[in-house]
């Protein structure tokens, strides 16, 4: 249990976990676009 005199970090680290996984799908989206060979099996 967080007392108030404490941070509590859970947002923080949603926060970034958020960042990464934006940063990761615009790099699998461009990687897939460029790659003419892969074939996405769930489209």
């Amino acid at each position: 249990m967080v007392t108030s005199k404490e941070k509590d970090h859970r947002v923080d680290v949603r926060r970034l976990s958020y960042r990464e996984l934006d940063v990761f799908r615009k790099r699998w989206e461009k990687a897939a676009e460029e790659d003419k060979c892969w074939v996405d099996p769930y489209q």
